[in-house]
């Protein structure tokens, strides 16, 4: 499913190509729903595409991406929006075209939704964690969250993975974080000290930077990032070392058991 990374690089192709244009045509999937203001969950398999005036299409392909992407309009798709030419711009391209793709049904079920108001109110969103692009917390906050969460087994991976606690951050970011910081998936929450919690900070902060300066093009990435080898749990090694999976959480975790061990037993 697309992180945060991907989200933003799709949010960059509408703000270059669409924001400020007058939309003259909506073609959307039927719904029973009223409402002024479009959200868009991607889930596993929703995605967004723009075809810009001289016939070129922009998407941010993601693993689970589905396939015919190329084709115009995308399959899938549940909402077509035309825009005329900017107004700021009037010798500029005279359109472009939106589409926002989704194989699940258009329903209940689906991630397109109408809100009322502004979005950052409905629901859904004020259930989510803090961004890690542009909202971080400063280590002293975040080392207080995490001290926060400390209680029992709780378990670093599944709370980075928690949407209410931070998010965007989904298996691969924090897989990647983790071998970063050089911390184990299944770490307790509760044995982790001061060094540990800036070592995490800092990769929270490094890897979704990065990513996003690459505009999610994974062949941007640095090569020593485990996002290169950490798909399909084949074999492989970093920095010498060999990868093993593990099922955290009921997800699919990669990491060097020789790098990132266990702290306090």
């Amino acid at each position: 499913m697309p992180e945060l990374p991907e989200v933003e690089a799709a949010r960059r192709i509408l703000e270059v190509h669409c924001v400020g244009r007058e939309i003259t045509l909506v073609d959307a999937a039927a719904d029973e729903r009223q409402g002024p203001m479009p959200t868009m969950h991607f889930g596993m398999t929703g995605y967004i595409a723009v075809r810009d005036p001289a016939g070129e299409m922009h998407i941010v392909a993601y693993e689970n991406a589905p396939q015919g992407a190329g084709s115009w309009p995308p399959r899938f798709h549940k909402l077509l929006l035309h825009f005329g030419p900017h107004p700021d711009k009037p010798d500029g391209p005279a359109s472009c075209e939106f589409a926002y793709c989704d194989a699940r049904r258009f329903g209940r079920q689906a991630g397109l939704k109408l809100v009322d108001g502004d979005p950052a109110s409905c629901e859904a969103m004020t259930k989510l964690g803090f961004d890690p692009l542009l909202d971080l917390p400063s280590l002293e906050q975040f080392a207080a969250a995490l001290a926060a969460k400390a209680k029992g087994a709780a378990r670093l991976k599944p709370l980075l993975l928690d949407q209410s606690f931070c998010a965007g951050v989904g298996n691969w970011v924090a897989d990647e974080v983790l071998w970063q910081s050089r911390l184990h998936p299944e770490q307790l929450l509760s044995a982790l000290q001061p060094q540990h919690i800036a070592a995490l900070h800092t990769a929270l902060r490094d890897v979704v930077q990065t990513a996003v300066a690459a505009n999610a093009d994974s062949s941007r990435f640095p090569d020593d990032w485990m996002f290169h080898i950490r798909w399909g749990k084949k074999a492989g090694s970093l920095a010498g070392h060999k990868i093993d999976h593990i099922t955290v959480g009921s997800r699919t975790s990669c990491y060097v058991p020789a790098l990132q061990k266990l702290i306090g037993g």
